[in-house]
């Protein structure tokens, strides 16, 4: 009997439907309890408009004077002219070393004797 009375309250529909109030309070609490996410969202956008422009207004007053700022504080430029005369430009490097062949070779003859003169340089 307990499990058919479970089948039949997990078949039942859902009640989609509020039971309106009869009272005037319950009215007035009802009214502002089924809408208070609408005015939830109406107050926070509101506010997001009104700090939009009050943000907007001080930055550009921030921007002005920070440009006056900016054009009293620059001093006046110095500046020295001098005139260019073209020369060469040139470098010199001493540095010490040795200088080494890469290679050595040996210069035999292929025919038995001695050689008396090398005729390459």
């Amino acid at each position: 009997m307990v499990s058919n009375l479970r089948q039949i309250n997990w078949m039942t529909p859902m009640i989609t439907e509020y039971q309106k109030p009869e009272t005037m309070r319950g009215k007035i609490v009802f009214f502002f309890w089924y809408n208070l996410p609408r005015f939830v969202f109406l107050a926070m956008m509101a506010l997001i408009l009104i700090l939009f422009f009050s943000i907007s207004e001080k930055y550009s007053d921030i921007k002005a004077d920070q440009e006056t700022a900016i054009k009293q504080e620059r001093p006046p430029i110095n500046t020295v002219v001098m005139e260019g005369v073209p020369t060469t430009i040139s470098n010199r490097i001493n540095l010490p070393g040795a200088v080494e062949s890469w290679t050595n070779l040996e210069l035999i003859s292929k025919i038995a004797g001695s050689i008396d003169e090398v005729l390459v340089k």
